[in-house]
């Protein structure tokens, strides 16, 4: 019998380029991306200093091709991912090299930089696929206020 395990991972950060979607041979859309994550460590003086680290992210399917291909995800962009880790290794100039990343499973966009740009009315409104509704993130909690919209023709 094997022992469990819990491979959780939630993070949020901000994009340091723009995602970059590749395809497998059968079509599927693999979205890779790079994830600043930020720690605040006390000095020795007294002081707060950020340290970053550089997570990399990979999306499979259209979800985050989709996201990519509107703009959700540029350099910049404001995020929040759940996924679990993957070790991948392989062999290159005869030397083993080995990579962790997270695999996301869900997204969400808190804010990206075009959106950081606009001015508050000006801002996209998003709908859902079963009915219209506009959704409004807030960062502070990570979760967003769902209102249905009236016709806007």
């Amino acid at each position: 019998m094997s022992a469990e395990s819990l491979n959780t991972c939630t993070l949020s950060g901000n994009l340091g380029n723009d995602a970059e979607v590749k395809y497998t041979a059968g079509g599927m859309a693999i979205t890779s991306f790079s994830l600043a994550v930020n720690h605040r460590r006390k000095q020795q003086d007294g002081s707060y200093a950020d340290e970053t680290s550089w997570v990399d992210c990979t999306m499979f399917g259209k979800r985050g091709e989709s996201l990519q291909a509107n703009g959700y995800l540029q350099k910049g962009a404001k995020l929040a991912v759940v996924g679990h880790l993957r070790m991948s290794t392989w062999e290159a100039d005869g030397q083993r090299r080995r990579k962790l990343e997270v695999i996301v499973d869900n997204i969400i966009v808190m804010a990206n930089y075009r959106q950081l740009q606009q001015p508050q009315a000006q801002q996209p409104t998003r709908f859902s696929r079963n009915r219209r509704t506009r959704l409004t993130f807030t960062t502070k909690t990570f979760r967003f206020k769902e209102q249905v919209c009236k016709d806007e023709n």
